[in-house]
């Protein structure tokens, strides 16, 4: 059977059974699959809803469709699982977008750290980087089969981000330098978690203060092995553990 392309929406768009696609969504419609009056694709609603609609019309700047019912998966982890990650050099955070979007993530908060090297100067280059990193997570998700589109936060500081500490049932912070805790000891102790933070350092790795401010905010240091990971995988590596661990 035919994989049908799946698209996001704001439930807003869906109106009276129709829907109409419009900019980059109606432009791959036409020219990418080439698609035509009668063809169906599938709509997300982004709240977990998805649905099967035929195609009405293709026009210039926008497609039209119909809703023929609603269809029911399970694609969506039990977990909540939010990555809190320094900001890498380079285009890094567009892998680290794609990799732990495909992986399950709800969220992800981009922070400066002491060793973060990359600075963004100006509110725009922040915004510009945020909706570049949420089309990525939103082209993700309609291609692995999610429900929902993670969120990517704006960028703010690792001091502001640990105060979403205490909302979490377990909070894991990789560290090279952890001896005595390893990953799969603390996921095994976190049996029965439902909200997981992760946090992942910079190129250089949290400072020693860093570390003891995430302590202090419940943060739980882990060892992920014998060799150090890049930060760019860390997060992904620590986010397929816990949800082999921790998912049902």
């Amino acid at each position: 059977m035919k994989r049908l392309a799946r698209f996001f929406v704001s439930k807003e768009r869906i109106t009276k059974g129709e829907v109409t696609l419009s900019g980059g969504d109606s432009k791959h419609i036409k020219q990418v699959l080439r698609l035509k009056a009668g063809d169906k694709i599938k709509i997300l609603s982004g709240n977990g809803k998805e649905y099967l609609f035929r195609i009405t019309a293709v026009k210039k700047n926008e497609v039209k469709a119909e809703i023929i019912r609603e269809i029911i998966t399970n694609t969506e982890s039990n977990l909540e699982v939010t990555l809190i990650q320094s900001l890498p050099k380079l285009n890094k955070m567009d892998f680290i977008v794609q990799s732990c979007s495909g992986l399950g993530v709800a969220k992800i908060i981009p922070v400066t750290t002491e060793r973060t090297i990359v600075r963004l100067n100006s509110s725009e280059k922040v915004l510009a980087r945020q909706m570049r990193w949420q089309r990525i997570a939103k082209e993700v998700a309609e291609q692995s089969g999610r429900k929902k589109i993670p969120q990517i936060c704006e960028l703010t500081s690792f001091k502001l981000a640990l105060k979403e500490c205490p909302r979490f049932d377990l909070s894991l912070i990789p560290w090279e330098l952890e001896k005595k805790e390893g990953i799969k000891e603390a996921l095994q102790n976190g049996k029965g978690s439902k909200t997981i933070l992760i946090l992942v350092g910079p190129e250089g790795g949290f400072s020693l203060q860093e570390i003891e401010q995430a302590k202090l905010a419940g943060a739980l240091p882990v060892s992920l092995g014998r060799r150090i990971l890049r930060s760019e995988l860390a997060g992904m590596v620590t986010l397929a553990l816990v949800m082999y661990e921790l998912e049902r």
